[in-house]
């Protein structure tokens, strides 16, 4: 079972609230260090990881960006090396990148949205496309009002 933020407070001997705060980094708070010290030595022993759900709900956002292109590289090529740079860049913000396909039928009919279009995922969208781009999911993205960025159309 993976431990909770209540277990790790509990081993190091202060309240959720005060382990919950030093595991977020919060360094403007006047802990003591041998405090500090003593919630991070007990996390890491436990192998206490946040729960990124959790902190989604709390803080109203993912901190996660998404990636979206096709299965089909004529429709979406994207060179690694600008996707290392995305990365490194969120990374530095404090963000995570994660990838989606969508696999459009023949003669450009839609099928398998994924799921990014369809469920609050991430907290916006990289949209990587040449051309011939699923008119489903240019309508959900428009309508649902899903904050993105088109790139290469």
């Amino acid at each position: 079972m993976h431990p909770t933020l209540k277990v790790v407070a509990e081993r190091s001997g202060v309240s959720r609230q005060t382990a919950g705060l030093i595991l977020n980094g919060r360094r403007d708070l006047p802990y003591q260090e041998t405090t500090r010290r003593r919630v991070l030595r007990a996390a890491q022993e436990l192998g206490y990881r946040p729960n990124a759900s959790a902190l989604a709900v709390q803080r109203g956002r993912f901190d996660c960006l998404a990636l979206l292109q096709d299965t089909n590289n004529w429709r979406s090529d994207f060179q690694r090396e600008l996707i290392a740079g995305i990365e490194a860049r969120a990374a530095e913000r404090g963000r995570h990148l994660i990838f989606s396909s969508l696999s459009a039928g023949p003669a450009g009919e839609d099928s398998n949205l994924p799921t990014i279009l369809t469920r609050l995922l991430a907290d916006g969208l990289l949209v990587n496309y040449h051309g011939d781009i699923p008119p489903a999911m240019q309508h959900l993205v428009s309508d649902r009002r899903l904050p993105a960025v088109w790139i290469n159309t």
